[in-house]
């Protein structure tokens, strides 16, 4: 099976590259340099390159930085790295495919080379990705290093660890949104916005910076929509569709509209744009709703088409099938644009924030930034799961589930941000105590896991914190054999710190 002719995550070719599925080390570039890779780099999660502290030669030359990998060449330009300072440490750019010749610069334009993988690949492509599918089925199905020898561990021990075990996970969920937040302040200063509203400009709870320069960007409101509306996309993309969502969200964001007349702009207007970027809208129409639904996306666009530059994701990016209906993209995008209007027109950044400051109610907060979520029924998409695909019965675009899901992993983190940044330490306390008062989320493979080898019924979970911080120790600890860093691997193991 040749490489494009199946559609892999980029989640999937990083772990391709981490565990060396290669013939080789020794590459040449598009442009004709020899490459030679000493260390292939750490696999980083968060914003930026890709693998951190890589070790390579050009032509003889040694270098030390980051390597981005795609699964295309022009992915470089399309996700905007050549003007993201965040770049600039990059010695090599790394693709699945692509075209001799091609030629990529950082943002400072250093000319970073650029290899090509497929024809190195030490198997063929599908039995590789049988192979990291395999890998990855292990994090979920794998016994605990101490599983068989847990039993006696008391179960106070067990609960004494999970708050900082959270805590540790959203630090590492607050630094990652803080790396994204200087991507969008570093957009933000690169277009030509003038009369930018700040956050201090609409009376909303900031507090000054000691650093005015860094203030006067970090108060600005529209970056902090930016950032909150990329991690709704996020949120809403699951597992199979989180970088497409967060394409869109790059190409269609918030301070986009920042001049723009709002009271004309509405959902139809919003959805025209969105389906127009996805490149998902539909070519043939089957059924006679589907046909007026379209035919209003395309008078709608002509009225918000010059707010958008051209720039559209390709159709084959979306994983169609296997695809549950309830997940199609289609109507995931339909959702991001409701929460993208209640950003432009009601304010959500600024009432995320208020709620959890001006209520003590952990039962109060929880029903307010429910509500926030909830979007109201949608003629077209509330009865369709996909264009030309209706339902057998009307649906909500996001469930309460997914719903519970922003709260924890999107509102949270985000406020954590808030209030490191702006000094607001009540604030911070605040989503703790939320935290242990949320009702569960939806149990998953990973929480089974530890519930069944862990736990073992010496207690019931009771909040999302509990359920965060063993989806933690499981990653971070377990995975990692990292015992002597654990309480119960130090018991268990009778190991000395």
């Amino acid at each position: 099976m040749k490489l494009r002719e199946i559609n892999l995550s980029e989640n999937l070719l990083r772990h391709l590259w981490n565990q060396k599925y290669l013939i080789t080390n020794k590459f040449i570039s598009t442009t004709g340099e020899e490459i030679i890779v000493k260390k292939f780099g750490e696999l980083h999660n968060g914003f930026g390159p890709d693998f951190q502290n890589a070790e390579i030669k050009i032509n003889g030359i040694q270098f030390y930085g980051n390597i981005e990998f795609h699964r295309d060449a022009n992915d470089w330009h399309s996700h905007l790295h050549s003007t993201n300072k965040q770049f600039n440490t990059t010695i090599l750019h790394v693709v699945l495919r692509g075209y001799k010749n091609i030629t990529i610069q950082s943002e400072g334009k250093r000319v970073i080379p650029t290899i090509i993988l497929e024809k190195h690949l030490s198997e063929n492509i599908s039995n590789i990705t049988e192979q990291l599918l395999r890998d990855e089925g292990k994090k979920v199905f794998n016994h605990i290093p101490c599983y068989t020898k847990n039993e006696s561990v008391d179960k106070e021990l067990i609960l004494n660890m999970l708050p900082q075990l959270a805590k540790e996970r959203f630090e590492r969920k607050v630094s990652f949104m803080e790396e994204e937040l200087y991507y969008w302040i570093d957009r933000f200063t690169k277009r030509d916005i003038k009369n930018s509203n700040k956050v201090a400009e609409q009376n909303l709870p900031f507090n000054s910076l000691e650093n005015e320069a860094t203030s006067k960007l970090i108060k600005c409101s529209v970056i902090w929509e930016d950032l909150l509306f990329s991690n709704l996309c996020d949120a809403l993309g699951y597992s199979q569709h989180r970088s497409q969502m967060r394409k869109l969200s790059e190409i269609i964001y918030p301070s986009l509209f920042q001049n723009a007349d709002k009271e004309k702009l509405g959902i139809t207007e919003l959805q025209s744009l969105l389906f127009a970027v996805s490149g998902l809208k539909p070519t043939k129409v089957k059924d006679q709703p589907t046909k007026i639904f379209c035919h209003s996306l395309q008078q709608s666009l002509k009225s918000i088409r010059k707010l958008w530059n051209g720039e559209t994701i390709p159709e084959n990016s979306w994983i169609i099938f296997p695809t549950r209906p309830a997940n199609h993209p289609s109507i995931r995008i339909a959702a991001s644009s409701y929460l993208l209007i209640k950003i432009l027109k009601e304010k959500l950044f600024r009432e995320v924030i208020l709620i959890l400051e001006m209520s003590d109610s952990t039962d109060e907060q929880y029903y307010k930034y429910d509500l926030l979520l909830t979007v109201p029924y949608d003629s077209y998409w509330s009865n369709y799961w996909n264009f030309n695909s209706p339902s057998a019965t009307s649906h909500s675009l996001i469930g309460k589930s997914r719903r519970l899901d922003i709260i924890v992993n999107i509102f949270l983190p985000l406020i954590l941000l808030y209030s490191k940044l702006f000094s607001k330490p009540e604030l911070a306390e605040k989503v703790w105590e939320l935290m242990n008062n949320l009702p569960l989320m939806e149990t998953n493979l990973i929480l089974r896991k530890m519930e069944n080898q862990l736990i073992k019924q010496k207690f019931n979970l009771t909040s999302p914190l509990q359920q965060q911080a063993l989806i933690d120790l499981n990653e971070q600890y377990c995975l990692k054999d990292k015992c002597s860093d654990c309480e119960v691997g130090r018991k268990v193991f009778n190991i000395n710190k």
